[in-house]
């Protein structure tokens, strides 16, 4: 999904469709930085279900804004344009919450 003109992508990965796939978690490092490569996109966000209702959280940033500024706020953290977050909650929350906090910082 594409968020504020296309500015920042998200790829959410549920835990179903590895148990569909055989994939395991390592077999995704690749994605948050792939986000960054879809043109226009300055903010790229994995949301891996690593189980039923916990979630890793990946953020990769061009210029702006801060990843670990805005994982600080998840209790995470990182560098300023790689970082990362784990959490426990619904899916679509975490993704409004994560969107929401992204308008914030940028």
């Amino acid at each position: 999904e594409y968020y504020f003109g296309g500015k920042c992508a998200v790829i959410a990965v549920p835990y179903s469709l590895l148990l569909k796939t055989g994939a395991e978690e390592c077999d995704l490092d690749a994605l948050p930085s792939m986000t960054r490569q879809i043109q226009g996109v300055d903010v790229g966000v994995v949301i891996k279900e690593r189980n039923e209702g916990e979630f890793k959280i990946s953020l990769r940033t061009g210029k702006s804004p801060d990843a670990s500024a805005i994982c600080s706020e998840f209790g995470g953290g990182g560098h300023i344009r790689a970082a990362g977050f784990t959490v426990k909650g619904e899916a679509e929350d975490i993704l409004n919450r994560i969107v929401e906090e992204i308008k914030k910082q940028d």
